[in-house]
């Protein structure tokens, strides 16, 4: 039986606020994670997680516990908890030779080792010299864009990872509503079983294809133009799905998106845009709630991430929200921010950079209250018959304390 090896290294911090309590070969780009499309391909492996200590929460809040690989010698291929594998680079790596890496801009993507130098690695996990001993001494091939380094890399990727995960996603039996208008060729329109497009709905397959997963329901009237990937159980509720959208299990869904990536169970049940942007789960948008993707002046959009201004080299980029951020009516976003896991925000314009477990509105933010917002998490996951694990509520608590500092400053900033 093949080993696979996932590993994240300390990089997942450019991913704020996604990878907060989520190891980031969760996060969904196309219509599957990394951790999805591996068990899809290899379904006879064993597939280990070899994490940093400090991710140890986030991993156990996703019911995933990390092993010491040094404890097993023997064959294994060690994949890049962020890396973009299409079917084509997996086989490229399958039929490696021993001691070949993968290797993009200097980062390790994937390792073949035949007999891996377990014994050699310290118990620090992943870390910059444990990565080097599994690059040295054997063949490099270089790859290009194969690794995701900031969270607008997923958006600017998911319209052709779509594209990639319609060729491999299983057999499509749904039938077509007769009252339903598709543009362009029904073979690129996959309606599971069990998923319902009604009567009104325009599906657009001429600029890409659209995959309506098992359960999901679309209303009418509204338009979908694909590429776009729409996950079991969601409600599409007479919305204009412009291309490159991917939508998690049982999300909800209603006005207009585009170019945006929803993790599980988060709603945007209203009208209101949301474009080119990254939401995670359990996050609740209110009516009227827009953001803003491209600037006046049409100049490269900042984001600012880990204590810095960074320039994503793009005239287009929304917002990328925490989960179980929640949002009132008439939100309005600025283009390039950043909402932190946990957040409560009363409505009106928000800063481009709020840290996770923020409270208030326009230029009023303070504290969100820990228990207060375990509870809120607690009842809205109830009411999808879901529950806020204790390992979650340690990895929320544990974030909490960590990030104490940021909101001080922003506190700070706020005073009059």
């Amino acid at each position: 039986m093949q080993r696979i090896i996932v590993f994240e290294d300390r990089n997942y911090n450019d991913l704020h606020p996604l990878t907060d309590i989520r190891p980031c070969f969760l996060l969904r780009c196309g219509a599957y994670s990394l951790l999805e499309r591996m068990r899809n391909w290899c379904r006879r492996v064993s597939l280990q997680f070899w994490a940093l200590p400090e991710r140890e929460a986030a991993l156990a809040a996703c019911g995933i516990l990390p092993q010491d690989i040094r404890q097993n010698g023997g064959p294994a291929v060690v994949v890049n908890a962020r890396a973009f594998l299409t079917a084509d680079i997996w086989q490229r790596i399958l039929k490696a030779r021993s001691h070949t890496a993968f290797c993009c801009g200097g980062e390790l993507v994937a390792a073949v080792i035949q007999e891996g130098p377990w014994l050699s690695l310290s118990s620090a996990g992943p870390d910059p010299e444990n990565l080097k001993k599994l690059m040295g001494g054997g063949k490099v091939v270089d790859l290009e864009q194969a690794l995701a380094v900031y969270p607008w890399d997923y958006v600017n990727r998911n319209g052709g990872m779509i594209e990639h995960d319609f060729r491999y996603f299983g057999k499509a039996g749904g039938r077509l509503d007769r009252k339903a208008i598709l543009l362009g060729r029904r073979q690129y329109l996959k309606l599971s079983p069990g998923a319902s497009l009604e009567p009104g709905v325009i599906v657009d397959v001429r600029q890409g294809p659209v995959i309506i997963d098992s359960g999901a329901v679309v209303r009418g009237p509204g338009r979908i133009e694909g590429p776009c990937y729409i996950g079991p159980d969601c409600l599409v509720d007479g919305a204009k799905l412009r291309p490159g959208v991917s939508l998690g299990r049982g999300c909800r869904v209603s006005g207009e998106v585009e170019e945006t990536i929803f993790m599980e169970f988060s709603n945007k049940h209203h009208d209101g845009f949301l474009g080119h942007s990254y939401v995670g789960s359990w996050v609740n948008l209110g009516a009227q709630t827009c953001n803003s993707d491209l600037k006046n002046n049409y100049e490269n959009v900042r984001v600012w991430l880990r204590g810095k201004s960074v320039d994503t080299g793009s005239i287009k980029v929304g917002c990328f929200v925490g989960d179980h951020t929640k949002m009132a009516i008439g939100t309005l976003i600025n283009t390039g921010s950043v909402i932190g896991t946990g957040s409560n925000i009363f409505g009106g314009g928000v800063h481009k950079y709020l840290p996770p477990f923020t409270w208030g509105h326009s230029g009023s933010f303070t504290e969100h209250n820990i228990e207060k917002m375990l509870a809120t998490a607690e009842t809205a996951m109830r009411r999808r018959r879901q529950a806020l694990t204790p390992q979650m509520s340690r990895a929320l608590r544990k974030l909490f304390e960590e990030t104490s500092e940021l909101r001080k400053k922003l506190m700070e900033v706020a005073k009059p």
